[in-house]
């Protein structure tokens, strides 16, 4: 997953996502999450909470723009690329 700044067309770092968490306790991600409980419950509004799972993160010391990386625009939703560097 490519870490990007809507609006600035810059590339700040990458991060693997192996996968996600569910959870109707949000006790349970405060820690995980570094987001305090009562904003979690709060948002929660008493549904299940999801989270992703994340590891390897880069971070880049140089930003990049998207067309270093061959796109000419944000995808909406998301696409496959192959990172050039």
């Amino acid at each position: 997953v490519l870490v990007y700044v809507s609006g600035s067309g810059t590339v700040l770092g990458q991060f693997t996502c192996p996968g996600w968490v569910k959870t109707n306790m949000p006790e349970m991600l405060v820690e995980r999450s570094c987001v305090p409980l009562e904003v979690l419950r709060e948002y929660a509004e008493g549904r299940d909470l999801y989270g992703w799972v994340i590891k390897d993160v880069r971070e880049y010391y140089v930003p990049h723009t998207l067309e270093d990386l061959g796109v000419k625009r944000a995808p909406m939703s998301w696409k496959y690329i192959d990172i050039p560097f």
